[in-house]
């Protein structure tokens, strides 16, 4: 791999940026945000809990 002097060097000859001889996008070139897939939620579903209510029995 060469030195980065020597990236300059050869970059400054070609007339382009030093970071097109490697291959790596400019900041510029990149979107901002990367897109994402959203991912597929499950409706909340009002789960009703089988809780039995204890009614207030009468003592007698």
């Amino acid at each position: 791999m060469p030195s980065l002097k020597t990236l300059l060097i050869i970059a400054d000859s070609l007339g382009i940026h030093p970071k097109e001889l490697l291959d790596i996008p400019l900041l510029k070139d990149r979107p901002l945000k990367k897109e994402f897939p959203k991912r597929k939620r499950q409706r909340s579903i009002s789960k009703e809990l089988a809780v039995p209510i204890k009614k207030k029995s009468k003592m007698r």
